[in-house]
């Protein structure tokens, strides 16, 4: 099978590669095996698209180190800015909800609590008046 890729596609499936890599990575460290074997196929496919760097004319993109191709630290750097980006995104996000649920949930079960006690002093008798 072969694929044909432009430059910019080629580009931007480095970059989806790194990012999808650096959520397994995190994931595989800290969660599951499954998640270490899938950052591990990830790692696997990124080597060999960065192997064909050259054919693309992206070779300033990679480097070796321990007879390894890698990507360049400045190149890996801008994707890190995107990938801090995300976090940020996601923290506030994630701030937002847990906040607007914790106050919805406070608020409800507070005027369940009222309703309930003023059910209950109802039936009880507490609010009935004699004359």
């Amino acid at each position: 099978m072969s694929i044909n890729l432009t430059k910019k596609q080629y580009e931007c499936l480095i970059k989806a590669l790194e990012a999808a890599n650096s959520v397994y990575g995190i994931l595989g460290d800290s969660v599951s095996d499954e998640y270490k074997k899938q950052s591990n196929e990830i790692e696997e496919l990124t080597d060999y698209f960065l192997s064909l760097a050259r054919d693309f004319g992206m070779e300033h993109i990679t480097q070796k180190y321990k007879e390894k191709l890698i990507l360049d630290d400045v190149y890996a750097e801008s994707l890190d800015e995107v990938i801090d980006d995300y976090n940020n995104e996601i923290f506030w996000d994630e701030l937002q909800t847990r906040l607007g649920k914790r106050d919805f949930e406070t608020h409800n079960h507070g005027s369940r609590k009222k309703r309930n006690n003023k059910k209950s002093r109802l039936v009880s008798g507490q609010n009935s008046r004699t004359i």
